[in-house]
This record gives C-alpha cells, sequence and structure tokens, in this order.
C-alpha cells in the first residue's frame, strides 16, 4: 500500500479533494498538477496582490470577478511564476459558457496548475477553513517526525518495542531491508534561502512521488543542502534504482540543478541508521570521482577503505612521501610534471595518446618521462612503480572531495 502516514505529512491539491467539506470541489484541469503541496491559502481579486504570494498557496477567487481571456491566462501565468499550489474559483458556472475558457484550462495543463470549480452550495470560508487546519495538522506531524529522525542521528538507540511502535507512526515497515541515503543538492549559485528552499521542496516532492508510485515506505529529514533518507532497498526496485528515477523526474522538472545521491550499506535495524546516513554522506561526497549522479558506498572500493581511515592526515602524509619531490620540483621550477605524469598514467602509459592530449612532441614527453623518473627515483615501466603512483593520484582526489579545499604543497 502507498506510504499513507507520510502522504498525510503534506497536503497537496489532491488530498484536498479527500477533505469532507470539499467532496463537491470539480477539478477542471488534468491531474498533473495534483501533488503540488499546498502551505497555505490566499484570497485574490485584484491581480495585483499576487505580489504577496511566497509560493505553495492555494488561490481563491470568484468566477464572478475575472475578466476576458487575456486577464484570466495572465492569471494563470502568474500563479505558475509565483509558484502557487492552484487555484479554486467560486462560482465557475458564469465562466463555463465562454468560448475562450477552454484555451485557460488548456494552458493550465501545460503549466501543470490544477484549477477547481468551487459549486455555489460550498462556502468559501469553511473550505479555506478546513484546509488551513488541515496544514496545521501535517505541519505537527513532519516536526514529530523530523524530531525522531534526529533523535536516530544524535542519540545512542537501541531497537525495541517502543522505538518500533513510534517508528511505525511515521511510516516505518520492519519488513523492509533499508539503506541510510543522502541527497545533496549543488546550490552555490542560488540567489536567496527562498530560492534554495524552493529547490529543496522540489526534489524532497519529486523523491515521495517517485516512493507513492512504487507503494514505498520513505522517511526525510532535510539539512540546508542535503536530504536525509530512510530508503527501502528491495528486490523489485533497489535503493540506487530508487535514486536514480527519482533523481531524473528532477532532472525534467529543473534541467539546471545539480543533484547527488549517495547510499549507505543495508540494514534491518533502526540503530544501524546513524552508521548507514554516514557511509551515504561518504559516498555522496566521493560522487565526483566516480562521474556517477548516485554513488552506493558499497561500490567505492579503494575509497571505502580510505574512508574508514581514522586520521585523514596520514592519508596525505602517504600521497606526500609518493609524490613530495615532484611537487617540490614543480613549485620551484615552474613546471607542470605533476599533470604529464597524470595524463600518461590516465592513458594506460600511451605515450602517442598523452603527446597528443598534451599537445607535446613525442619525444618532450619522453624527456618529461625520464626526468620524472629521476625526481622520484622510479623506474615508470616497473608495474609497482605505476601502482604506487597510481594510488598518489587516487589519494589527492579523495582528501580534496573529502575536504573541498585540498591543494597540494
Amino acid at each position: 500500500m502507498p506510504n499513507r502516514s507520510n502522504m498525510e505529512m503534506v497536503v497537496t491539491c489532491r488530498s484536498v479533494l479527500e477533505l469532507p467539506v470539499a467532496s463537491r470541489l470539480i477539478l477542471l484541469t488534468d491531474e498533473s498538477g495534483l501533488d503540488r503541496e499546498i502551505r497555505w491559502t490566499h484570497y485574490v481579486e485584484n491581480p495585483e496582490y499576487l505580489d504577496f504570494l511566497r509560493g505553495g498557496e492555494l488561490v481563491f477567487t470568484t468566477g464572478m470577478l475575472v475578466g476576458g481571456e487575456g486577464e484570466m491566462l495572465a492569471l494563470v501565468e502568474q500563479l505558475r511564476e509565483k509558484g502557487a499550489a492552484g487555484l479554486v474559483i467560486s462560482q465557475e458556472e458564469a465562466l463555463r459558457d465562454k468560448e475562450w475558457f477552454f484555451r485557460v484550462i488548456q494552458r493550465a495543463n501545460e503549466l501543470h496548475l490544477s484549477i477547481f470549480s468551487l459549486p455555489w452550495e460550498i462556502g468559501m470560508v469553511d473550505l479555506i477553513q478546513t484546509v488551513c487546519q488541515a496544514i496545521f495538522t501535517a505541519s505537527t506531524a513532519r516536526g514529530n517526525r523530523d524530531n525522531f529522525i534526529y533523535s536516530l542521528l544524535t542519540d545512542e538507540v537501541q531497537e525495541g518495542d517502543r522505538l518500533l511502535r513510534t517508528a511505525r507512526t511515521f511510516g516505518y515497515d520492519p519488513q523492509y531491508t533499508y539503506c541510510g541515503a543522502v541527497v545533496r543538492l549543488d546550490l552555490g549559485r542560488r540567489p536567496d534561502r527562498k530560492d534554495r528552499d524552493e529547490m529543496v521542496h522540489l526534489v524532497v516532492g519529486e523523491l515521495y512521488g517517485t516512493a507513492n508510485l512504487h507503494q514505498l515506505p520513505l522517511l526525510h529529514l532535510s539539512q540546508e543542502q542535503q536530504i536525509l533518507l530512510v530508503l527501502p532497498d528491495t528486490q523489485r526496485l533497489s535503493a540506487r534504482a530508487f535514486l536514480q528515477e527519482a533523481l531524473q523526474r528532477v532532472a525534467w522538472r529543473q534541467e539546471d540543478l545539480v543533484v547527488t545521491g549517495g547510499i549507505g550499506c543495508p540494514w534491518e535495524h533502526l540503530d544501524q541508521f546513524k552508521s548507514s546516513i554516514k557511509q551515504a554522506e561518504q559516498a555522496v561526497r566521493l560522487a565526483p570521482l566516480r562521474g556517477e549522479q548516485v554513488v552506493s558506498f558499497l561500490e567505492l572500493d579503494l575509497l571505502r577503505l580510505l574512508c574508514e581511515v581514522p586520521d585523514p592526515q596520514e592519508i596525505r602524509r602517504v600521497y606526500e612521501q609518493i609524490l613530495g619531490p615532484l611537487l617540490q620540483y614543480d613549485a620551484q621550477s615552474g613546471t607542470q610534471l605533476k599533470e604529464t605524469l597524470r595524463q600518461y598514467l590516465d592513458s594506460g602509459e600511451s605515450l602517442a595518446q598523452t603527446a597528443e592530449g598534451m599537445y607535446l612532441h613525442i619525444n618532450t614527453l619522453r624527456y618529461r618521462l625520464r626526468r620524472i623518473g629521476e625526481i622520484l627515483q622510479c623506474d615508470l615501466r616497473d608495474p609497482a612503480c605505476g601502482f604506487r603512483l597510481r594510488l598518489a593520484f587516487q589519494l589527492e582526489d579523495f582528501l580534496r572531495c573529502q575536504s573541498g579545499s585540498f591543494a597540494a604543497t
């Protein structure tokens, strides 16, 4: 069954249709915008009042005061631009016979904006009050869920009947095997906090949309520019496949948003969530090295071992022990022998490919490689030397990803 407990923590245009007082609401558009979250309500007749929208509002208006086709189309465009959840038109009967009203509905469908007709016998005030009460209830439930997940991350917990009972109230199903997962958003160029919050909200919505599509339970906790997940890992849909599908949905909605995912080791007990999340954070941090949007900690191989080294400075010391003389020579001479060595190793030790990639004469490349061997006191043709040098570059990449500011000296 769908994750009902989590669905009830968010009020959407779809869930509004299930409210008793809204049972006679009529959906005029298609269903493409029904899963938009409603964060509050807003009544408007003067288009200038749309400037007060902050995103996520269910907007109410009356058909009696709506102007012609141009005004109505402009209203729909503005609502979409402002991020409104949907539009409710009271006494829509006044517009139904207008030839142009069909074109307005068609444009709303293109923008995935739900438009409802509110029959005259349903009081607008009653519906607004009911929606606001549902939003308050959902907000309280989300706060309780966030506190629960935060306690799993910060407290020393042991799985028992009491912990499981609490977890079940938030949709946790112990029949599943779970993974800790982290979705990270690159929001460095977003102009303000509101815009950043909107992007996080969009990603969360697509995660739950994917979960509901596959009828899987899901729990999340938003932390600034990343989202922590209690994510099922099932035979019919692995945690990796789930995240890949969800992030594809995000890309479809927001092409310029860079999002990566990391997955920790599977676990069967809630008290293992904390360690799995730490693994997921390591995986998402190292995703750039893999060149993949979703990375599992189990796939990191050598990098996974490096994550377990208690003192990262020891990794740097090994790196400098291997490449230190070359780094020092480049710094003093203004050369780029380290970069030459890296491209040579990355090419599979192909002289022709390295020379072409660096726009060098092949004899110049041979000279540089001979000089590198002299500086490092090793034979680049020796497989053991090649392994050691490749290891050094993996250590360099690891340190850069871990700190975000690593620079060789």
